[in-house]
């Protein structure tokens, strides 16, 4: 029998795991995490265009590509941007195991005080990470509050529950 949970049990238990398992680095402010599967059309100028963009108002970021089993060049694409930007870090796996599976992957290897997702082919501008960020506790002029518990909170901020 399949047992149903919702977006916040799935939140809550995705942030339990983090705040036991994971050393949060005091050097990484935001991690984002770009799942790709078979992207290879466009995955190394995306992968360096959010960069770039990170760049222009967060200094201490990193970018998690997860490549998801992809069956063309993808990895290896993935492997170049990451040897041209240090803030690039390259992960992956052989087989395809689905979006899901990359973003959990992403998370597990993040380091970042905060964690955004984007999808590799850059359908949402990574520029709406600057708005993410304002939202966020003593960032870029974000409201004040405390740490705990709410690291993922503007990620789910606005959905119905």
């Amino acid at each position: 029998m399949f047992k149903t949970i919702g977006v916040k049990s799935i939140a809550r238990e995705i942030m339990n795991e983090m705040e036991t398992e994971k050393n949060i680095s005091p050097n990484i402010t935001l991690s984002v995490v770009m799942p790709a599967y078979n992207e290879e059309a466009h995955i190394k100028d995306n992968l360096l265009e959010t960069s770039k963009i990170l760049s222009s108002f967060l200094h201490r970021y990193e970018i998690i590509a997860v490549n998801d089993g992809s069956s063309d060049s993808t990895w290896q694409l993935i492997r170049e941007a990451s040897d041209a930007d240090s803030h690039i870090t390259a992960t992956g796996y052989n087989d395809n195991h689905g979006k899901g599976f990359a973003i959990t992957t992403g998370i597990k290897a993040a380091r970042g005080r905060y964690i955004a997702f984007l999808d590799s082919d850059l359908e949402l501008s990574p520029a709406l990470l600057k708005k993410f960020m304002k939202q966020m506790p003593g960032m870029m002029g974000g409201k004040k509050g405390r740490r705990g518990g709410g690291g993922l909170g503007g990620l789910f901020k606005g959905l119905p529950f």
